[in-house]
């Protein structure tokens, strides 16, 4: 199989795979030029003479997602031009009222979309490059503006529950008040706490129980070695977790 025989066949496969997604959370896919009004290229780069007029030229504009010409597992799809880094840019202008320039940038950058993206063009020496003609093979998921308002909520409760994970263990589970280190448990039930509320309203309040019961009891290993150690019994031991975990 050649290269390009190769690139075809895996953007068949994700095609497929975004297919079999929308039909299983009912959405219908449509081109990404039904709610295109506009697109534009341009050059951000730092040896571009036309870069500060480029960058003048992209500050008015509204709902617009910019997709980078090299697409990359570390390249973003952006919605505010102030986050654009020294690249090209496809800057595509979107129709409001069928969909949202921060819900589908942020589906942009999940891992199949943004493999759709890498896998559009094989044009290019070392690196692929998108050209206008690529993006005729773009389908995106059609949701009504509200379900994209909900999909961007959940997305930002995503967002906090990952930066609070990361400030525990920034912080080295050390308390920042006291200075005094907690136990990981003690960790781990600040988590809960924090993201408790978002996780009953997103009614999955019954992950938050299984790990308290995992707090409160241990997990079925750590019983294993309780049991064990107490009565250097095998059979009682089996007993044992069986009366604590499948009464």
């Amino acid at each position: 199989m050649t290269k390009e025989e190769d690139a075809k066949h895996m953007l068949s496969a994700i095609k497929k795979e975004i297919k079999e997604t929308a039909k299983r959370e009912g959405a219908e896919l449509i081109p990404l030029s039904d709610c295109a009004l506009k697109s534009q290229k341009i050059s951000l780069r730092k040896n571009d003479p036309k870069k500060d007029i480029n960058l003048e030229k992209i500050k008015n504009l509204k709902n617009t997602i910019y997709i980078p010409t090299i697409p990359s597992a570390t390249n973003r799809v952006e919605n505010d031009y102030t986050k654009l880094k020294n690249w090209d840019y496809w800057c595509i202008e979107l129709n409001p009222q069928i969909v949202d320039a921060e819900y589908l940038s942020s589906w942009f950058n999940q891992k199949v979309p943004k493999m759709l993206l890498m896998n559009l063009s094989t044009s290019g020496s070392f690196m692929r490059r998108i050209n206008s003609k690529d993006f005729e093979n773009v389908h995106i998921f059609k949701h009504s503006l509200e379900q994209q308002r909900k999909f961007k909520e959940n997305l930002e409760t995503v967002d906090k529950i990952v930066a609070k994970a990361e400030k525990l263990r920034m912080d080295n589970v050390f308390d920042p008040i006291t200075y005094k280190k907690l136990s990981m448990r003690e960790a781990i039930e600040n988590l809960c706490n924090f993201i408790e509320p978002t996780i009953i309203s997103l009614g999955s309040e019954k992950y938050i129980k299984i790990i308290k019961e995992i707090l409160d009891k241990g997990t079925g290993t750590t019983r294993q070695r309780e049991l064990c150690n107490n009565s250097n019994n095998f059979k009682y031991m089996l007993q044992g977790l069986k009366e604590t975990f499948h009464q």
